[in-house]
């Protein structure tokens, strides 16, 4: 019985949370969102996902997450996301493969401008070619 319970104590540690799977909760108490950019195609029309920048005004921190369209949500997809202020430095960056969401970054950045950029890969097929979507700021949210 005690071997049950260790696996059950076990999988309700591992299980993920609700706002796990949410963008918007992903940096944390205190933050604000400050900007909502959508990652779109090269070519067509509408959003491959979307790059969106939170402020702390307790911390000073600024904070990113890239995660793809509703649509796309749940596939495993390669992401990126990256921050820095934008004189390049205190740089931050989150790369993987999510089915939600890259990040959270953050750089505390009180008083400068920042730098961010987020990334979508799709996989492709035999036949049609994999694609990379990216949103690049600079010198964004400055204070």
């Amino acid at each position: 019985m005690s071997t049950l319970f260790a696996t059950t104590a076990a999988m309700l540690v591992l299980a993920p949370s609700a706002s796990a799977a949410s963008p918007s909760a992903a940096c944390g108490s205190g933050y604000s969102r400050v900007g909502h950019y959508s990652v779109d195609p090269i070519y067509g029309s509408g959003a491959a996902g979307y790059l969106d920048i939170y402020y702390s005004s307790g911390t000073g921190k600024n904070c990113a997450v890239v995660y793809p369209t509703s649509e796309n949500q749940g596939e495993t997809t390669e992401m990126w996301v990256h921050i820095s202020k934008a004189n390049g430095t205190s740089a931050d960056y989150d790369l993987g493969d999510y089915t939600y969401y890259a990040g959270p970054v953050y750089v505390s950045a009180p008083g400068d401008c920042i730098d961010a950029q987020g990334s979508l890969s799709f996989p492709g097929s035999a036949t049609v070619p994999g694609v990379t979507f990216t949103r690049k700021l600079n010198n964004v949210h400055c204070g």
